[in-house]
């Protein structure tokens, strides 16, 4: 199963790498893979309201 993907800046991703829920909007629902910007995938977020949550962190 392929996910939709989102490439975020070096700050979301910093975020990301820790679980915090990020204030941004993924453009779609159910799980969405986030990526850093050199291309590491990062984690799986679902859309919640107006924030995004991880669903499963795979880096630290």
């Amino acid at each position: 199963t392929s996910f939709p993907s989102v490439d975020l800046d070096d700050a979301l991703a910093a975020d990301v790498r820790v679980g915090r829920r990020l204030a941004v909007d993924l453009g779609a629902s159910g799980p969405v893979a986030v990526f850093a910007p050199d291309g590491q995938f990062l984690a799986l977020y679902e859309q919640r309201g107006d924030e995004a949550r991880a669903v499963a962190v795979f880096t630290g």
